[in-house]
Parts: C-alpha cells; structure tokens; sequence
C-alpha cells in the first residue's frame, strides 16, 4: 500500500499546488478591489463589519482569513499579523499594481499561458 502524495502528484504532472492556484485568483481579486473607487460595492463590503456575533457553528474560516492566508503566501505581511489591515493592502498595491501581479504570479508559474509583467 504505497501512498501518493500531492507534492508527488504537482511533481509528476508539472503543475502548481491548488492553494498556490486559489490564492493567486484571491489576490487577482484584492487588486482589482483595490483600484476600485471607495463608493462600489465591492469595496465598501471588503471593509464592512457586522455588529452581531456569529451564531453557535460559524464557519471556522471566513472570506477574511482567506485573504490574510493569500497575503502570507506572497509574504505581503506577516504569520503573526492577524489583524491585517485592509486599506493598507490596497494602498500597496495602487502604488505598484505590476510589482503586486509579478507577486501574484509567482504563485502559479506554470499555470498555462503564463506571461510574466514585464519589468
């Protein structure tokens, strides 16, 4: 009974891990709130709270802990930052929004059809 492993199968098959893939389409998504105007929708709800707790069996992962994983992963802020303030990822990324996809896309190089930023 030998085990195959993901790491084995991503190896073999020559193709990204599926984190790295789902990350990368979080943090396509980050950008393009980001250059957003303040009055959209999307925008406004990325930085919405709700007063009320959640009730008894909340999802243990939210929309946000997604995001702050997808952030730790191109080390756009740090393991121990749990708070992770919003407006700041967005104000990183209006600076520079090529050097955000160049750090995008070094999740997923070898996603087909692939074509680095240029620099």
């Amino acid at each position: 009974n030998q085990r195959i492993t993901n790491s084995s199968l991503y190896t073999s098959f020559n193709i990204d891990p599926i984190e790295n893939i789902v990350a990368s389409r979080q943090l396509r998504w980050i950008g393009k709130i980001s250059l957003m105007s303040e009055s959209r929708l999307p925008r406004m709800f990325v930085n919405a709270w709700h007063e009320n707790p959640r009730p008894v069996g909340r999802p243990l992962t939210t929309i946000r802990h997604t995001y702050l994983h997808s952030l730790r992963l191109i080390g756009e802020i740090s393991d121990d930052d749990d708070v992770g303030l919003l407006d700041d990822w967005m104000t990183t990324i209006r600076k520079d929004p090529t050097d955000w996809d160049r750090r995008r896309f070094g999740l997923t190089p070898l996603i087909v059809g692939y074509t680095p930023p240029e620099t």
